[in-house]
């Protein structure tokens, strides 16, 4: 298990080298637009979808979150668009 433990924090320790950068810079960009009042747009389908509601949805985030969800892009029971086998 170790060895598993191991291999995982190699991974994720190579991608914090190689995104750390591009992490910084929308962080830079997120923070400016809401400086200037202006609103931060999520948006997702399918598991992405989950993304779009953390940010949205998330006792205590950030105001000028909006998030774009409409109907029929989630796998939510009753969705309509649900794949069914």
């Amino acid at each position: 298990m170790e060895s598993y433990f191991q291999f995982v924090v190699s991974k994720i320790k190579a991608a914090e080298a190689a995104e750390a950068g591009h992490i910084e810079d929308a962080a830079e960009i997120i923070a400016r637009g809401f400086l200037l009042n202006r609103s931060f747009f999520t948006f997702g389908t399918g598991h992405s979808h989950m993304i779009a509601e953390e940010l949205y949805l998330r006792a205590g985030g950030l105001a000028f979150v909006k998030a774009i969800l409409p109907p029929g892009n989630d796998a939510s029971p009753g969705n309509p668009q649900e794949y069914h086998s």
